[in-house]
Formats: C-alpha cells, structure tokens, sequence
C-alpha cells in the first residue's frame, strides 16, 4: 500500500467520519437496535392489578421541571395527608400514579436492567410532568387532588368534583395489544383546553452519562409526513427550541429506550432540549390539541427501541430508531436484525460479531479478491513509476504519457482501488449504525469489558483530550494494533524495504482517536474483522500468481534503464 493510495483512503475515512457525525446529529443515534420480538397478545399476560398504598410522594425533585412554569403549582403546598400512590401493572411494566394530578410519577420496566442491576425506570421521583389547563374553570389539573378513583382490573380512574358539580376524569388503560402503551381519556364539564404540558427529565440507565446524552434526541413526526429530530444543546443558552406544527407524536429518545405521545388531535405548541447534569436531559413540550373534538384520547409508550413495540404504538414511530440511510438501512432491517433475533440470541453475542463479519466478508468476497490483486500490482507498478519519474523528471508532459501508457499496458486502472474501497462503505455504515443499538449487547460482558453497549474505559484521565476524549478503550487500541499490522504488512512486496513511514502512524493515530469513544462490540467487530482480513489476504496470496505481472514490469523496467 504506497503513500499516496494510503493518503487517498485517508482522506475518504475523514470524509466518511465527518458524514457520520453530521449524521448522528441529524439522527439519533450513537445516535439502534432492532430486536424485534413478537408483541403478546395474549390478554392473560396483560391482566393488571390495581394496588393502593399510603406512601407520601417523593417531593425531592419535582420542582426541577416546574422552575420555568410558574403557573404549576409546586407539590410542597398540598398536604401529605391528600396524597395517594395508586399502581397498575402488566408483566412488562409497573406504573405508579399520584391522585394529585392524576399523573404517572413512576414507570418501572420489569424485563429489563439497567447498569446498576436494577429494573430500568424511565419515570421516577416525580421526573415526568404531565397536566392540562383547563379555559372554563381557569385551572390547571397538577394543582388539583382528585378525590374520587374508580379502578378494574386494567384501568384505573381519577374524578374530580368542584362546588359547582363540574366534573374532571381523567382515565388510565393499558392497551391488550402492546404492553408498553398506556392509554389516558380525559372528560370534563367543558372539554376545551388552553394547553398541555409533558415535561420529562430523562434517567441514565446505561453505563456512561456522556454516552447517554450523546444517543438521545427530542423527536417529532409532522402530519406532512417530515420526521424531524433534535439531539444538541445550544451551548450558549442552555438549550434547543423547536416549535411544533401540526405534529402527530413526539418522543423523548434515549439510548435503548423511548417516551412517547400521541393523541386523536394534532398537536401544534413547542418542545425543547435544557441541558440537565445530573440527568440525560430535561425534555419539554407544551401543546395545543387543534382538532379535537370530543373527549381527548392519547396514548404513552414507555418501553424499548424495538421496532414491534414501536409500530404498535404508532405505524412511524420506529423512525425513533435509525439504522441507515436508503438500502443500508434495508439491510439492517431486512438482514442482520432477524439474524441477531434467532441465532444471536441463541449463540450469544460474541460469536453472532464473529459470525456477522463471516457474513459481510462473504458477501465482500468477490470485491475484496479483487482489491487485493489490484493492491499487489499497484505495489509492483510503483517500482515503475519511480523510474518514470527519474527518467522524465524534466519533462511533465512526458512523464504524464508515459504514466498513462504504463497503466493502459499492464491493464491497470489507477481509480479501480479506490472505487472497491467505496464500494464497501455502506456496509461500514450499516455495522457502525447498527450494532452501538442492538439489545443483543446491552448489559452483555466480555473479559475486561462489563457493557459491550458502551465504550470500555480502562483508564480515565479525569480530563478531556480534544478529539479523543477522557478515557483509554482497550478495545479501541487493540483495533488500531490490528490495523496498524495489517498496513505494514501491506507496505511493499519486499520484506527488506518495509518501513515504518509517519503516514502509517498518523492514519491509526486518527482510527484510534474516532473509535476510542465507540462502544465495545463495534470495536470488537472491527478487531475481528481485521483478523479475518490477514485470513484472508494469506489465501488469496496462494491463489493468485503475481508473478506474470511482475515480469512485465520488471521487462519494461530493465528497457527504460538501458
């Protein structure tokens, strides 16, 4: 691999970088799995139980949220004496509610850890906001203790009754079809409303809270069919505004795992990023319903990036999930996410990577055989074109015919190896999009590293390195070793002339600094991809005799110097 072929792929890895960090910005999501489990319908399975306790609401966090909305009311002024936990549960997720507004202050997801060992939860300690305004009675439903609960065995509902006999209910019901869809209804007196405020504070419930933040995005599907998503803090103020028209859901995204809304109303208001610290964000929307007519309707999903859960709560709401742009991301969907849902559930994680870079280098095979005889006799034209260039070093002209009639009589195209190194990029973005999102590596150990869903840090500086960042991944550097061998064995065709250049240096050094914030089975599937290269580079040296090629070479070498 001589310099100059090696600056080229240089320059297109930079270029294939940059697309993909503009591409994470513009689509969440570092920022996908699939795994697509088929959604129980068996009404058994989401048979509820109705529990009430007496346990006094966690105020510790409520007013995080409510800073910036003065007319909520703050949760410290109701008496502990009017507050009551009521909870409704599937076997998939366990919703908790406060009579004091009758919102969800707890969704806990049962069939699913986070990196603590815990059951996740995407609402806690009051994080999720939730509460309408009412035009007649002037009021908002957060400031309200309904004092009436009317339950069964999957729903649940909360009344309120004024002095005047003017009735608020408001109605939870999980949905038979998918377990992680919860229904709300709301009816009153005057079912006319000045706005509705969903807030959230996202929880960390992967390892790292940078990773976090960079996998989430505030996203939102228009009626126009435009899926449009937010993912960066405006570093300046704080954060990000968007306004909202005509939208038919909104979702709070993380990594593995969304918060969603949708309703039999448009929605038209505003949402908006607020950098948090000590959460992956805080996530707010306040919109108006402009069609509706009737009692309102809306349906919640709290539950898993997978693609059956999603597309039961709304046919489009999988675009929460990108797993590529046109044809990648069919491969994706089409190909490798069936794969990992049978047999990589069944032969585990590590063997499924080892298994999809076999697949990749098998459909690759044709290509990749032919960049390596193009590689081979590009080595060995080098050797010609230095003569050239020592012989016709005065004369540009020449040396240009000269170069061109060279390539036309060996039958070589110059452009060929870039072009079969272009060919193979969408497989690099279908894997780099891909596997950072599949649950089959989500809480899933291997050796040194405890989550191969997340970068695996080793050492950490305590400081940020611009570019490469505030940790050591082994699995990084192992990836950039196997990289670096397999450049210097590709250098030359002579084992005496095999050097070290600096060009080599400062292409893994820039392969080690864009991967070092990877997660672990990325890098591990490149570290095995490398591996199985040299596999295949030593077959192809048996099978492909060179040696006519250099004897042509060598014969218009030997004419040009005598």
């Amino acid at each position: 691999m001589n310099k100059n072929n090696l600056i080229g792929i240089a320059l297109l890895l930079l270029l294939l970088n940059l697309f993909l960090v503009r591409m994470n910005k513009n689509n969440s999501n570092d920022n996908v799995n699939k795994n697509n489990v088929e959604l129980n319908k068996d009404n058994d399975k989401n048979v509820s139980n109705v529990n009430v306790s007496n346990d006094n609401i966690n105020n510790e966090n409520v007013n995080i949220l409510r800073e910036d909305r003065s007319k909520l009311i703050n949760f410290d002024n109701v008496k502990n004496d009017e507050n009551e936990n009521f909870i409704l549960e599937n076997d998939y997720v366990k919703y908790t509610f406060s009579n004091i507004g009758a919102s969800i202050i707890d969704v806990e997801l049962k069939n699913f850890k986070n990196h603590k060992g815990e059951n996740v939860k995407l609402v806690e300690n009051n994080s999720l906001v939730m509460s309408f305004n009412f035009k007649k009675f002037n009021i908002n439903t957060n400031s309200l203790s309904f004092n009436e609960t009317i339950s069964n065995n999957n729903s649940i509902t909360f009344k309120f009754t004024d002095i005047d006999n003017n009735n608020i209910l408001i109605t939870y019901e999980l949905d038979v079809n998918n377990p992680y869809v919860i229904k709300q209804k709301i009816n009153s007196t005057d079912n006319s409303f000045l706005e509705y405020t969903f807030d959230a504070l996202l929880i960390q419930n992967e390892k790292y809270l940078d990773d976090c933040k960079n996998k989430s995005s505030l996203n939102y599907y228009l009626e126009d069919k435009n899926f449009k998503t937010i993912n960066n803090v405006d570093s300046k103020t704080g954060k990000t505004k968007q306004d909202l028209k005509h939208c038919e859901w909104i979702s709070y995204k993380q990594k593995f795992f969304t918060i969603g809304i949708t309703c039999n109303s448009k929605m038209n208001g505003e949402s908006y990023i607020k950098y948090n610290k000590d959460y992956i964000n805080e996530y707010n929307s306040t919109v108006n319903f402009i069609d509706n007519i009737g009692d309102l309707e809306i349906k919640y999903y709290f539950g898993p990036n997978k693609i059956d859960y999603l597309n039961g709560f709304h046919k489009t709401f999988d675009k929460n999930i990108y797993l590529g742009m046109i044809g990648v991301g069919a491969f994706n969907k089409y190909i490798i996410l069936p794969l990992s849902n049978t047999i990589g559930l069944k032969i585990g994680a590590i063997l499924f990577l080892i298994l999809l870079v076999i697949l990749i280098k098998l459909l690759l095979l044709p290509i990749n055989y032919k960049l390596f005889e193009i590689t081979k006799k590009m080595q060995l034209l080098n050797k010609l074109l230095t003569v050239l260039d020592n012989k016709y070093k005065n004369n540009q002209q020449q040396l240009a015919i000269e170069q061109i009639n060279a390539y036309r009589e060996l039958g070589i195209n110059p452009l060929s190896m870039i072009l079969f190194n272009f060919i193979q990029f969408p497989f690099v973005i279908a894997i780099y999009n891909y596997i950072p999102l599949d649950f089959l590596y989500r809480n899933c150990s291997f050796l040194w590293c405890s989550d191969m869903a997340s970068y695996d840090s080793i050492y950490n500086f305590g400081f940020n390195i611009p570019f490469y960042g505030d940790h050591i991944s082994l699995s990084a550097l192992l990836m950039a070793v196997t990289m670096f061998i397999y450049m210097i064995s590709n250098g030359t065709t002579n084992e005496n002339d095999r050097k070290i250049s600096p060009i080599y240096v400062i292409f893994v050094v820039f392969i080690l600094c864009i991967s070092n914030r990877f997660c672990c089975a990325l890098n591990i599937y490149y570290l095995v991809f490398n591996i199985i290269t040299f596999i295949n580079q030593y077959i192809f040296s048996k099978k492909i005799d060179i040696r006519p090629f250099e004897n042509k070479v060598n014969a218009k070498i030997k004419k040009l110097t005598f």
